[in-house]
């Protein structure tokens, strides 16, 4: 039996076997230019768009497609099969296969803070096209050179319009349309902390959030300043001609201020859901004739769904969730049943958590794919966030994208890849330990599992991020902390020692994987993840349970001085690591977080 990711639709096996006499190294690139002999190909009419049938017999492979992609995707899955051959032979099969959705997407962040280097990115996008996804949105804030905007991004290593130029050519030669991806409405802080832009904001000086904490510089713009929309329309008139692609997600979620600054008013005679879908129409119109149709997230609208009607008829919704038990199939009814274009949007889970999550993120994604696939959506996406400094290590996403790549292809079935083994062909291949480090890697994203959840992160992930320095930063979980903290019983404590030495376990694991050969820079980011838990671990222990404390200032000397050394490690292996694979803006940013930390444990010493 093969493991197939995605799942194909169709596979029969047959007792018979084919003898492999040519050279198969042709294939381990994703773009064939010359395939041996013994692959023939067939244009077949009658297939779908994306349909292929592959058939393996004892004299050659033939391969039925009707579609560059169906060739494209075929070659794939042969490729897959040529890795697990045995004895330099393949068993017979026939595979019919064809993808559930038609819009299989990656969205990764690269605005916080994590602006990946292009030799990163072009692996990433060869491992996705391996994988069957044809859509990729790099979520973008402010991280593009704009020319008139230097002062946005100049310490943020933003792409050029010649790398997205380039990555825009990678990707069509891999059978991905890299979307166009700018946020357009919420999410501008970058934008609005300097005083040039302020007069488009919401809330120029500042605002309370429903949490009653003040944020110094505004997030939203204003849906009734004049200014806005030509300010708008000319970025997209700079960053849309990179990209091929006839679509452009503009963003719009989470415009956390709208109706409590300058447009209250308006909000308050006609309703926060009709300005908002005004102001949607509005951007759809500056993309429209540019001849671009637009895309938008679904988290306000799906508030006020009197107002789904309302949307342009060819505005797709990317409605999201990232947690467990979200409820897509409450809302992907209301899109199918006003007729409007949407994707259902899940996560990798890896962020706000330093390890991941993994049986959320798999409960997330099995359930947007069913829920998707139920409903007649149009795709599905598996978003890559970077909140708070974006410190999850490089491989910490991969078994989402693995599981996100089965749901969008084939979600009837994607329940039964089995990760370790999927992780071990398609990651971890090149490595002596393959199993082991994925293993480690699924066992990582489990770590807090004993521990109380929390949305949308875990508690070793953002907990000593609210103790730096003694103040608590203004950060969305803060009510839900709070509570963990105030509130769960003593016998936790207990729990944090279980994770501790989980932790040691995997990291011993890890530890007798290592040769002279073996210092794999995933290896490396692995280990790297197991000690930042151990030290959050540790830090939440003593805060929360040592004899009541509540801030770093009040932990013995002796811990403090621990605590401050292993610190100091930490903060160089990051930035090395850092250095790896991403570019260097948006480092000091995300450092900031546990640099922070590091001063509040040395300020007790001096």
């Amino acid at each position: 039996m093969y493991h197939l990711v995605p799942p194909v639709k169709k596979i029969k096996y047959l007792e018979k076997f084919l003898h492999l006499s040519w050279d198969v190294n042709v294939l381990d690139h994703l773009i064939v230019t010359s395939a041996p002999k013994e692959i023939l190909y067939y244009q077949d009419n009658n297939l779908l768009h994306d349909a292929y049938e592959l058939f393996i017999t004892p004299s050659d492979v033939r391969i039925h497609f009707k579609t560059p992609e169906g060739r494209f995707y075929a070659l794939q899955t042969l490729r897959q099969i040529i890795v697990q051959r045995t004895e330099n032979r393949l068993q017979c099969v026939h595979v019919s296969d064809q993808a559930t959705f038609h819009n299989r997407a990656i969205l990764l962040d690269v605005s916080r803070d994590r602006m990946p280097r292009m030799s990163t990115l072009f692996q990433l996008i060869d491992f996705w096209a391996s994988l069957k996804i044809n859509q990729l949105h790099l979520y973008i804030e402010h991280t593009f050179c704009f020319s008139q905007h230097k002062k946005v991004w100049k310490h943020a290593s933003a792409f050029s319009h010649g790398d997205i130029q380039k990555i825009d050519n990678y990707c069509m030669q891999r059978n991905i349309e890299l979307i166009p991806t700018l946020n357009s409405f919420g999410h501008m802080e970058r934008w609005l902390k300097f005083p040039e832009y302020q007069h488009l904001a919401e809330t120029p000086h500042g605002y309370t959030d429903k949490e009653g904490i003040f944020h110094t510089h505004a997030s939203t713009l204003s849906p009734v300043v004049k200014e806005v929309i030509p300010f708008l329309d000319s970025l997209f008139e700079e960053f849309l001609p990179n990209f091929k692609s006839s679509r452009c997600n503009f963003g719009a979620d989470e415009p956390f201020e709208l109706g409590i600054g300058r447009s209250k008013q308006l909000c308050e005679r006609k309703g926060i859901g009709t300005v908002y879908v005004e102001f949607l129409n509005t951007i759809h119109k500056l993309l429209e004739k540019r001849g671009k149709e637009s895309l938008c997230y679904g988290d306000i609208i799906v508030k006020y769904p009197e107002h789904i009607h309302k949307l342009p008829a060819h505005m797709s919704v990317l409605d999201w969730g990232y947690e467990a038990n979200h409820p897509f199939d409450k809302e992907a009814a209301l899109f199918e049943q006003s007729r409007i274009p949407f994707y259902l949007c899940a996560g990798t889970s890896a962020w706000n958590s330093i390890g991941g999550r993994w049986h959320n993120a798999r409960e997330n994604i099995l359930n947007a794919g069913t829920q998707a696939d139920h409903h007649g959506a149009d795709g599905l996406i598996v978003c890559e966030w970077g909140d708070n400094g974006h410190m999850q290590q490089y491989p910490i996403a991969f078994p989402g994208y693995l599981l996100g790549a089965a749901s969008a292809w084939n979600p009837h079935a994607a329940h039964s890849v089995e990760m370790e083994s999927a992780l071990a062909l398609f990651m971890f291949s090149k490595e002596k330990s393959a199993k082991t480090l994925a293993n480690v890697l699924l066992d990582m994203g489990s770590l807090c599992d004993t521990l109380p959840s929390l949305s949308n992160a875990t508690i070793l992930g953002v907990l000593p991020l609210l103790y730096r320095n003694d103040y608590k930063v203004k950060h969305f979980h803060t009510a839900s902390l709070h509570f963990y903290i105030q509130e769960l019983p003593k016998f936790i404590h207990r729990d944090f020692k279980l994770v501790k030495e989980k932790i040691h376990d995997l990291e011993n694991k890890l530890h007798q994987t290592a040769t002279d050969h073996n210092s794999s820079l995933y290896r490396q980011e692995m280990l790297f993840t197991l000690s930042l838990l151990d030290h959050s671990a540790s830090l939440c222990d003593k805060l929360i349970y040592e004899k009541g404390l509540r801030k770093v200032s009040m932990i013995r000397k002796k811990e403090c001085s621990k605590l401050a050394k292993h610190m100091e490690t930490l903060l160089f292996e990051y930035k090395k690591l850092w250095q790896q694979r991403s570019r260097p803006g948006g480092l000091q940013d995300s450092i900031l977080h546990l640099q922070t930390l590091y001063e509040a444990y040395t300020l007790p010493l001096k």
